[in-house]
């Protein structure tokens, strides 16, 4: 079963071309937007653990080579482990501890010769108090089992996606480009991995094959995959000339990525991928000047699919035909007017329940790791757990807890300005990023299992672009209006 999945599907988003997400270069050239979209291609930073400026040419086999044994690489799999574990061979150790300690030893070397970046290191030291308060919480909570781990989990796994995405990857826009770019990749090969095996079933959510290998969340985790290259793939195409083949090749993959969310079954994914286009739709809002609306691509784009989507669900309402994801959202309203009590793993149950327990305890709540334990009266179980990271802390952590994690995540969101966000796309990534990387944790996850999101939150602390990298910008913007492609302009 294994052997199936692995075989028969290439890499499907192909060689990046002239201005896309992975030919940028390096702090000399960032890319905030050139050549009218997303990114430019400079091509001028292939080294990847810290040298600057590299004359390998750009897409030969040794700038592949650097871009593949690069630190954000060992990232992407160490934070995407159990998603891609299903589609890796036996490994002699868990896949998680593997390429979370060989990241750490690269990513210790990286900060030794390198320095620590001071505006990370705020992030970094909001996220241990928030830590260190769920390692006091210990002391009353009534958890036995589940705190052990969840507690080495969060101290060892969630602090190193803090520190290795706000002190090195964020460090640099080079490096901020090469992690969402593999991102991208991972989450088209995720997508159009899933559609082959949907093709040939006829079904991708409840396969016997997923219980055989022992990954029957798989709908969850390759969802969530394909959501956050979704996201990016939307920014690429909102932000890029309007009809370039840059532009094109990125609605290509929105739309495999779509097109998996709608048949996976994940419901969360599709929700964060709707709340990830709302955020780029919102960073540039046309602009009346002059008596005239102009409208930037970005909108254009964004109307377009918005109008294709809207009529596609009307049509799945209209006929009854609907597809696995939206089947199972239909399910949930029934649910929710439903007179009968909910039953069960629900979060119609653990919701409210969260609810409860925050105002037994308000203040300092019940301990870190007590939901399950408060929850059935003394037993343990792993899956029982708010599925929202949000009532978890307010029910485990109270005020002080939640208003420790809101700090945390404000010095990620303190650099997100309207202003930067219409000349830094990639902020607006990196925004779209968070946006899908929290629905994971809003929706499926406890604490410990929503690790992207501390990654997420730390890439919000990327340098501004450089004055050099402006003047690239505005320069590719004045030769494309020359050259006729107003409409093509993105903002």
């Amino acid at each position: 079963m294994r052997e199936m999945l692995v075989r028969g599907t290439a890499a499907p988003f192909g060689r990046a071309g002239r201005g896309s997400i992975a030919s940028c270069g390096d702090e000399a050239a960032n890319c905030p937007g050139a050549d009218v979209g997303l990114v430019r291609a400079t091509a001028l930073a292939a080294v990847s653990y810290g040298q600057t400026r590299s004359t390998v040419t750009p897409f030969s086999m040794r700038w592949l080579a650097l871009q593949v044994a690069s630190f954000e690489t060992l990232f992407v799999l160490y934070l995407y482990s159990n998603e891609i574990k299903v589609l890796l061979p036996s490994l002699p150790m868990d896949e998680t501890v593997l390429f979370g300690s060989l990241s750490m030893a690269v990513g210790a070397w990286i900060i030794a010769r390198n320095g620590l970046y001071m505006t990370g290191l705020i992030t970094v030291v909001a996220a241990l108090a928030f830590v260190a308060f769920a390692i006091i919480s210990s002391g009353w909570t009534p958890s036995k089992i589940l705190l052990k781990q969840r507690l080495a989990y969060l101290v060892v796994f969630n602090m190193w996606c803090a520190i290795g995405g706000a002190l090195i990857i964020a460090s640099s826009r080079m490096r901020t480009l090469r992690f969402l770019m593999l991102v991208l990749v991972l989450g088209t090969f995720i997508a159009t991995k899933g559609m082959q095996i949907y093709l040939t079933y006829g079904n991708f959510r409840t396969l016997d094959m997923w219980d055989e290998l022992g990954f029957s969340r798989t709908y969850l985790n390759w969802g969530y995959t394909v959501a956050d290259g979704a996201g990016l793939a939307l920014v690429i195409a909102m932000f890029s000339r309007f009809l370039s083949l840059k532009q094109i090749a990125a609605a290509a993959v929105l739309l495999v990525c779509a097109t998996f969310l709608l048949v996976g079954g994940a419901r969360g994914p599709l929700v964060g991928l709707a709340f990830a286009s709302m955020i780029a739709l919102a960073v540039r809002p046309p602009r009346i000047a002059a008596g005239t609306i102009n409208i930037s691509v970005a909108q254009l784009f964004g109307v377009f699919a918005a109008a294709a989507l809207t009529i596609y669900v009307a049509w799945m309402l209209t006929t009854g035909e609907y597809t696995t994801t939206i089947a199972r959202f239909v399910k949930v309203f029934e649910m929710a007017e439903s007179e009968d009590q909910a039953t069960g793993a629900s979060r119609f149950l653990y919701w409210p329940a969260a609810i409860r327990f925050w105002m037994a305890a308000p203040i300092f709540g019940n301990g870190y790791a007590s939901f399950s334990y408060i929850y059935h009266l003394g037993s343990e179980r792993p899956g029982a757990h708010p599925h929202n990271v949000v009532l978890q802390i307010l029910a485990e952590l109270g005020l002080v807890g939640f208003v420790l994690f809101a700090v945390f995540v404000w010095t990620g969101l303190r650099h997100v300005t309207l202003a930067r966000l219409k000349q830094d796309p990639l902020l607006v990534a990196a925004l779209v990023y968070l946006s899908t990387a929290m629905m994971n944790s809003m929706f499926a996850k406890e604490l410990t299992g929503g690790r992207k999101l501390f990654a997420a939150v730390a890439l919000l602390t990327v340098p501004i672009a450089s004055k050099a990298d402006r003047a690239l910008r505005s320069r590719a913007s004045a030769a494309a209006a020359v050259a006729g492609r107003g409409i093509g302009q993105d903002g």
